[in-house]
């Protein structure tokens, strides 16, 4: 399925699969590697971003769920 979404602050349009997580596609796709993937069940916060100004566990966020939103690293 085809996504739209902004990406620190660049409008991002993209072909995702319904069930895979945001982290794959930010890393894979976007080459986006300051997100990381380490526990892989939202603990450790290597993978956080920002949806809408609110952090985010990238590594259990569905990738389709990020249409229509925006999207930064979290730098915390």
């Amino acid at each position: 399925m085809k996504i739209r979404f902004t990406l620190n602050g660049t409008p991002t349009e993209l072909e995702v699969q319904t069930d895979e997580m945001l982290l794959e596609v930010l890393r894979r796709d976007l080459d986006l590697r300051s997100v990381r993937a380490t526990c892989g069940v939202g603990v450790c916060g290597a993978c956080t971003a920002l949806i809408d100004g609110k952090p985010i566990s990238t590594c259990i966020f569905l990738a389709p769920l990020a249409a229509g939103h925006e999207i930064q690293r979290w730098r915390g």
